[in-house]
């Protein structure tokens, strides 16, 4: 009996480690996430005092993608930082500078745009980049 007892103790420890083991991938897969989603707030951040764009007290001082397509500005936008970008990054930077929508989900919006737009390049769910050669459209 006693051998019984201690192989349900070894099977029940056994569980436990194969049910933690998958909680830590999944720990371990936002973290990779979160890391990702801080290295491209970091490029903005920086893309953005590089580039000379406005801070949050000089917003509506000037509109710089004002009376642009959403699509057109964040080609534009994402030409000028020369990165991949997610796309709430991208809206985000968009908003700021003059770009409106009446969407319900802006951010779901631009992803669409940008997922049918040939110029632009899905990296993976909702980071994009500039196509190496991409087409620009005059309208």
């Amino acid at each position: 009996m006693p051998d019984k007892d201690l192989q349900q103790v070894i099977e029940g420890y056994q569980k436990l480690l194969e049910r933690l083991k998958a909680q830590r991938a999944q720990l371990d897969g936002q973290i990779s996430l979160v890391e990702e989603e801080l290295k491209h707030a970091q490029s903005l951040e920086s893309a953005t005092n590089d580039l000379g764009y406005l801070n949050s007290d000089e917003i509506g001082k000037k509109a710089k993608y004002n009376g642009m397509r959403v699509a057109d500005a964040a080609y534009s936008f994402l030409c000028e930082t020369g990165q991949e970008m997610h796309v709430r990054l991208i809206w985000r930077e968009l908003s700021q500078n003059g770009v409106t929508s009446s969407a319900k989900q802006p951010i779901w919006m631009l992803s669409t745009l940008l997922s049918q737009d040939e110029r632009f390049e899905r990296i993976k769910p909702g980071v994009f980049r500039v196509r190496e050669k991409a087409v620009v459209t005059q309208n």
